[in-house]
């Protein structure tokens, strides 16, 4: 090592220069600082510096040439915001003793320190990396720069193209036509400052030196004056050196810029060479084929010419024969320069005597080489690459490990900074990837994911192997997510894998490669996501590697095989369909093994895995046509496996057929469904048990074999009286070690979960069928995570919409309500409760660790912004515009984890264990208003039942209600449906008014003159079988003048019911009627939760609390042109008279109307408003629930748009608009409404509508509910606690003054109350 003063004796010398620079910050409160994008390092009292580009939460990098001007410096960091405004201390004088060498090379050295900040903040460490050039180089070169200039004249720098050095290939040089006709044969200031230039490219690799050597090299060429008089003249010796060196610099330059035309000139050049080489008899003739063999490789590469590689070959093969066995340096490079385009020609040919015979010259040129000799790092890479892929085809595990000594070996002998050191990165992490593929040691794929991210960091963009390793990268990164199922991995490889087919020439030989990797990646993240339009674009990708290869490319089959491989996940994911995908996937197959090589055994035998999967989905789906056929030819195809692995001693392999059991015992279980021979079923238990013997614990199979086992088992119990015990016993073991197993994927565990709960039942055991019920319900929470974005997490709620609800009735039969309500609370609005919990009010920690509550409330706040983005995978988005996004996907996994980590973090704190989990049935209740109850009513197939709470009783009231079922509850709400829809469509009619809605209602004719009174019918209903068991039960009075609160909470198909409204209509004489609102005023909750939220909020305080703070905002939006195809003249009225009142009662209110109710300045206003009133159309959107809205005059202001927006203050939302509390029946446990997305967005009470509402009736509503509210509120305020009184008083004055048709009582029943 260095003395510490070397490098300050170096500055003496004149100014050395920062290359790069490194700051992490090592801890994180949240402060202003941290949000910082990029920042600036300012080294000396110059302006320049080095820009710091955030990297991650927390670490900046940045690279440039900030300059030290003396033996000492002086270094800053500002905010990128002000250059000015120095907001961090500077460091201090910095001498140059403090920085440490780091070697091998004299030019490179360290500097770590901490930086002390000037305002409060976290610690914050940096790291600077110098490398520079000795100054006797840099001036070596420029003694020879001004050499050159001098004798050509002043003309040289206007004409020249070295000075500026932009593009010397491109355009011609123009001739220094001032060089004295007296000058020398050679120039030889010209072909040193090339050489110069030329040799410093190879150290650092900066692509300025390069231009400027092939710059000097053509002016050597053009300089040099031949005489054939003269046959000793030295220019018949030089001339071929020169062809020679700028051939090889072009070829350089083609690979940095992936530009075809360089390659072109310097194969002309060395052409030339060899040539003259020949003819001379010249010693350098070796290196003079060497160079061309090279540049007709690399034109293969972006060419694709067959021919070129072939001439390489030959190329190569001619200079080792021109080389003296003497000159070992020389055969080295011609050895080690064979076995790159005989590994090619392997990959285009499949042919693998081609691979031994590059791996047997890879060896030699090692064996020709010096021990140690830094000359020799390339071959050993070489031989790494080709060991790789041999492993890769052969399979035998020796290739692998000599391949990453031979890397490793690699790396050891090239100094730190040489600009080859990227590529040795990427192709031992490559073959530590392999390893990892045979071994699963997780230190190889993490090493390998290392470097490869250096190699992608070392890389310009602009450098043609930045394609290469950004491809490589992607690799690693898929079989780490593969392995350990992080979505960031995937996420990630997706966008590493575009990146390197954007920076590829579209001709390229590996885009093939790319595409298919490509495919690979998202047809993994479809399986965990189980979203369809990934599944179609790994099958566009697929189909892209085929088209792009030739019909002998020696992979064809691998591409044909993963396009079968895609085309069978999307057949999986809709069975039922018309079976094309399935027909394609074994036809794909089939032609994948067709032009497979017979030595590829690795690569047939996966081949043959696939074919036989695909044809036993065939045989389930034909089975009454040739299922046992089927089946049975996949049972051969898998038999031929066995023989493969019997036949090699490939350790991969002998792994692969191992996990084949599993696949196995799947084959013969399809051919026991088909065949019911009770031998098949034996047959492939004996399968299961084998592969439970040979793989191990913890291997990512064992989850999904202890599954497929029970299963099996859950077939025997059923049939064999011997098993039973044994069949029960055992399958309930396997069910629970699946369900738990922490290797696997969530969605897997909650699979066999539920598959646990259902032979659990099936068994009759209550006890393992409630751990199973509650494994499921801990694991829901886990499949609809913070990973996804909002629209993601619905699709997969609607697959297990039933899970509440089935458990929550076992639990009711079981006796245990306290563990029912738990379970619904736990299961039920997911989605929002983990926009409530981002919301969370966080004093409690604040007390404890201040830092860390900001921290929390930052990523809460940004986690929620990214989560409640549309998908980024649209049906209409192009494969390069949809995987474009794959950043923002990368970004929003990244913020999940860490708010994972914090908020583990943050339960360690004392007092806080609880923080942010599912509530207990204790803390629920003491969360409940003060006055009134909530009714639960869980309706199932099996059970319908009521769970009434009230804070005053710590014992749930269970009300069992077996009059009701699942399927009367389903009843109603069709025939209901069926009389507000009768067509779907708009049909007009006199005398019926305007509706707000783009598809308002319009009853049809047969049942609007019907004698019978439908929605009469549907209340008695609702009231005897439902509500009036309760009302009985909690000891209701209709005498009370103070009319009882109660909130409910419903599940199933009564969430579409008006269960407020329940009651005998016996006839127009109310005195004879009997209802539920004579009893108490009712309103509606998603979920006990919502009161959790608001402990402090009930009625009592509430009142004190805004009676004060009110400001309202009034928007009015009678007419959308081209978004509705009727105008709803009455917002107008009603808008006008809402203001009047407010103003009678001087409450403060903003008002957008018409034009000015834009989707913007609604969202604006909403944010610095507590009351909101809307006054418009509204739409519900059954597809995408996230995209129903209220329609402005610019576009549609969705449910999406309205949960982002941060209310401080929010309090009362009143939505005249039709439709807002309709929900989706998909998702009927999740509230997924305008209604409840006003709750989420903060509001405590909300006034919707469940259907259409008339245009002429919502003002009379509107006035009559502020009447009574400002009536009965403090002067000068608002108590936004009396809105549903409020309202249940409006809603009886429009009952009682229209008549008792379906219509009329349609007119009124839509009015709900949502909150407090």
């Amino acid at each position: 090592m260095m003395e510490e003063s070397s490098l300050h004796a170096e500055a003496r010398k004149g100014n050395i220069y920062f290359e790069s620079a490194m700051l992490t910050s090592e801890s994180v409160p949240g402060t202003a600082g941290d949000q910082w994008d990029e920042l600036f390092l300012k080294v000396g009292a110059a302006k320049d510096g080095i820009v710091l580009k955030r990297v991650s939460e927390w670490r900046w990098e940045g690279k440039g040439k900030a300059e030290f001007a003396a033996p000492e410096g002086r270094m800053s960091l500002l905010s990128m915001g002000d250059s000015d405004d120095v907001v961090w201390k500077e460091i201090g004088h910095i001498t140059l003793k403090d920085f440490q060498h780091v070697g091998p090379e004299k030019h490179q050295y360290r500097l770590s320190t901490t930086v002390a900040r000037v305002e409060k903040g976290p610690t914050l460490s940096i790291c600077c990396d110098i490398r520079y050039t000795p100054h006797q180089f840099q001036n070596f070169t420029e003694a020879l720069f001004q050499a050159a200039t001098a004798k050509s004249g002043p003309s040289l720098e206007a004409e020249s193209h070295i000075v500026p050095a932009e593009d010397p290939v491109s355009s011609p040089l123009q001739h220094p036509t001032a060089t004295p006709t007296s000058h020398s044969y050679l120039p030889s200031e010209w072909i040193n400052l090339a050489i110069v230039h030329h040799t410093r490219f190879e150290r650092t690799g900066e692509v300025d030196d390069l231009k400027r050597a092939i710059a000097a090299y053509e002016i050597s060429l053009v300089e040099i004056r031949t005489s054939e008089q003269e046959p000793q003249n030295p220019v018949f010796f030089v001339q071929p050196i020169l062809y020679s060196h700028l051939g090889v610099a072009l070829t350089s330059l083609c690979r940095l810029t992936g530009n075809v035309e360089p390659v072109e000139k310097g194969i002309v050049a060395l052409e030339k060479a060899v040539k003259l080489g020949t003819s001379l008899k010249h010693p350098s003739l070796p290196y003079f084929y060497s160079g061309f063999g090279n540049a007709l490789f690399f034109r293969f590469e972006l060419k694709k010419v067959l021919a070129d590689v072939k001439k390489a070959i030959k190329a190569f093969e001619d200079g080792i024969k021109a080389t003296p066995t003497s000159d070992r340096p020389a055969l080295s490079v011609l050895h080690s320069n064979l076995g790159n385009p005989l590994s090619m020609l392997f990959e285009q040919t499949g042919e693998v005597g081609l691979l031994d015979r590059s791996i047997a010259a890879y060896k030699t040129a090692i064996q020709l080489s010096p021990p140690n000799d830094s000359d020799a790092a390339a071959s050993y890479t070489s031989l790494a690459r080709a060991l790789t892929t041999r492993f890769d085809r052969v399979g035998t595990p020796q290739d692998i490990e000599d391949a990453i000594g031979a890397g490793r070996k690699a790396i050891s002998l090239t100094p730190t900074g040489h600009h080859e050191l990227p590529d040795w990165f990427s192709i031992l992490a490559n073959a530590l990837n392999h390893r990892f593929n045979l071994l699963r040691k997780v230190q190889d794929i993490n090493e390998a994911v290392t470097l490869h991210r250096r190699a992608v960091e070392l890389t310009p963009l602009q450098n043609a192997q930045f394609s290469s390793r950004s491809h490589l990268l992607g690799v690693s990164l898929l079989d780490r997510f593969n392995h350990s199922g992080d979505l960031r991995d995937v996420e990630q490889a997706i966008i590493s894998l575009q990146k390197a087919i954007d920076t590829r020439p579209p001709t390229h030989v590996s885009l093939p490669f790319f595409y298919n990797t490509l495919g690979n990646a998202l047809l993994s993240r479809s399986r965990r996501v189980a979203e369809v339009q990934l599944g179609d674009r790994a099958i566009a990708a697929h189909r892209t590697a085929i088209e792009l290869s030739s019909p002998t490319f020696g992979r064809l089959s691998l591409f044909y095989s993963n396009l079968g491989a895609s085309l069978m996940m999307r057949y999986e994911r809709n069975p039922n369909g018309n079976g094309g995908d399935l027909v394609e996937a074994i036809s794909s197959v089939r032609k994948a093994i067709e032009v497979s090589s017979t030595s590829d055994i690795r690569g047939l035998a996966m081949r043959y895995a696939c074919l036989a999967s695909a044809l036993a989905a065939r045989a389930r789906r034909e089975v009454e046509v040739d299922g046992l056929k089927s089946i049975g030819e996949a049972l051969s195809f898998h038999s031929k496996i066995s023989e493969l692995a019997e036949t090699t001693q490939d350790g991969g392999l002998r792994a692969f057929w191992d996990s084949q059991l599993i696949e196995g015992g799947e084959l013969l279980m399809g051919k026991y469904r088909i065949s019911k021979d009770e031998n098949d079923l034996t047959g492939a238990l004996a399968s299961y048990e084998k592969a439970l013997e040979v793989i191990p614990q913890g291997h990512p199979y064992r989850p999904y074999l202890h599954t497929r086992y029970a299963q099996g088992l859950t077939e025997r119990y059923q049939i064999s009286e011997r098993h039973r015990d044994h069949s029960k016993v055992t399958a309930l073991e396997h069910y629970r070690l699946a369900s738990q197993s922490s290797t696997a994927s969530p969605l897997l565990r909650f699979d066999a979960a539920r598959a646990w709960v259902a032979f659990a039942l099936r068994v009759d055991s209550p006890a393992e069928a409630m751990d199973a019920y509650q494994t499921s319900v801990d694991l829901l929470a886990l499949i609809v995570g913070l990973d996804q974005t909002l629209d993601r997490r619905h699709d997969m709620l609607c697959r297990v919409s039933d899970l509440s609800r089935q458990a929550s009735a076992f639990a009711l039969g079981r006796g245990e309500p306290k563990r029912a309500v738990e379970w619904l609370e736990a299961s039920r609005c997911l989605v929002w409760g983990q926009l409530n919990n981002l919301r969370a009010p966080l004093d409690d920690l604040r007390d404890h660790d201040e830092g860390l509550a900001d921290r929390f409330a930052k990523v809460s706040a940004t986690l929620e912004k990214s989560g409640t983005r549309q998908g980024a995978y649209g049906d209409g988005a192009d494969l390069k515009v949809a995987i474009s996004l794959q950043q923002e996907a990368v970004l929003h996994v990244e913020l999940a984890m860490e708010y994972e980590a914090i908020l583990n973090r943050i339960r360690t704190q004392p007092g806080l264990e609880l923080f942010l989990k599912a509530p207990s049935f204790d803390f629920l209740v003491k969360s409940l208003p003060k006055s009134g109850y909530v009714v639960i009513i869980n309706v199932h197939e099996t059970r319908c039942d009521a769970i009434c709470l009230s804070s005053d009783n710590s014992d749930p009231l269970h009300i069992p209600l077996p009059g009701f079922s699942y399927q009367q509850a389903k009843q109603l709400r069709v025939r209901l449906e069926m009389l507000i829809y009768p067509s779907g469509a708009r049909v007009e009619e006199e005398n019926e008014g305007v509706e707000r809605a783009l598809k308002p209602f319009r009853m049809d004719k047969s049942v609007r003159n019907s004698t019978e009174r439908v929605v009469p019918s549907i209340l008695q209903d609702l009231w005897v079988l439902v509500v009036k068991p309760i009302v009985d039960r909690l000891g209701l009075s209709s005498f009370k003048s103070q009319k009882t609160r109660l909130w409910w909470c419903l599940t199933g198909p009564l969430a579409f019911l008006p269960i407020h409204a329940a009651g005998t209509y016996l006839s127009a004489g109310a005195e004879k009627n009997v209802t539920l609102s004579d009893f108490a005023i009712s309103s509606y909750i998603p979920t006990l939760k919502f009161f959790t939220k608001r402990i402090s909020q009930t009625p009592d305080s509430l009142a004190n609390e805004t009676s004060s703070s009110a400001r309202f905002l009034l928007v009015s939006q009678s007419q959308t042109t081209g978004q509705c195809e009727s105008p709803i003249p009455g917002v107008a009225k009603e808008v006008e008279s809402v203001a009047q009142t407010l103003d009678r009662h001087s409450i403060p209110k903003s008002a957008l109307f018409e034009g000015d109710a834009t989707v913007a300045a609604t969202l604006e206003k909403i944010k610095t408003h507590s009351c909101v009133h809307l006054a418009c159309h509204a739409y519900q959107d059954i597809e995408n629930p996230l995209d129903s809205g209220f329609v402005l005059t610019d576009g549609k202001l969705t449910l999406s748009d309205i949960i982002r927006i941060g209310t401080g203050n929010a309090q009362l939302a009143y939505l005249s608009a039709c439709q807002t509390s309709a929900g989706n029946e998909r998702l009927s446990e999740e509230a997924v409404h305008l209604a409840g997305g006003m709750l989420v967005a903060g509001f405590t009470g909300v006034v919707a509508t469940m259907w259409p509402i008339r245009d002429q009736d919502a003002p009379k509503v509107a006035k009559d509910l502020y009447d009574y509210l400002l009536e009965n509120s403090p002067e000068s305020g608002i108590d936004t606690s009396l809105a549903a009184h409020a309202l249940h008083r409006a809603v009886r004055r429009l009952q009682h003054s229209v008549g008792t048709s379906d219509l009329d009582f349609l007119a009124w029943l839509p009015y709900v109350y949502f909150g407090i």
